[in-house]
């Protein structure tokens, strides 16, 4: 688990720090949303192709385990370790034993191949980045450079009450910057 944290906080950050690098300022919320739908779409997808894979290990690691017992049992059994512990306890003891035994070896072996293929996918899925995603300024923010506060001094707004060419001949205020 502290491999898989330390792996996705590295991969995140670095991943919203790409998709920000690469948007203008004015377009900073729609790249913050669309690096937030990505983060999700691609955890739900990882979640849902290992989690088959390691029901498919699960129920090809169980193997003949289940050939003596009640059909309906062996189904339940296939289904989930849950569903074999508990139909574990409702059998005779030799036979609950066994039951028990291959059900819990079959899902750590599941577990564990799952594991090893959703870190081996994230391995090549970072090779992958870092070779072809492309270089991201060091400062100022987006593609683009404004710079906002990257080695300038702050400006502040100030509003004056100025005189204007409005059609009403009323005073608008103006917004000037100015540098401190």
């Amino acid at each position: 688990m502290l491999a898989i944290g330390l792996g996705t906080g590295a991969v995140c950050a670095a991943a919203a720090g790409s998709v920000m690098g690469a948007v203008e300022e004015a377009k900073a919320g729609v790249g913050s949303a669309m690096n937030d739908v990505s983060q999700m779409l691609a955890g739900a997808l990882s979640i849902a192709a290992v989690g088959s894979i390691m029901y498919a290990i699960y129920r090809a690691r169980l193997g003949n385990a289940l050939d003596a017992l009640p059909q309906g049992v062996a189904d339940a059994a296939r289904d989930s370790i849950g569903a074999a512990m508990e139909a574990a306890a409702l059998l005779p003891p030799e036979e609950g034993l066994a039951l028990s035994t291959a059900a819990r070896t079959a899902f750590t072996d599941a577990f564990g191949i799952s594991v090893a293929l959703g870190a081996g996918l994230s391995l090549i899925g970072g090779l992958l980045i870092a070779r072809f995603m492309p270089a991201t300024q060091a400062s100022g923010h987006g593609a683009h450079g404004s710079g906002h506060g990257a080695g300038r001094e702050t400006e502040e707004a100030h509003i004056s009450p100025a005189t204007s060419d409005h059609p009403d001949g009323h005073p608008t205020g103006q917004v000037h910057a100015t540098g401190d």
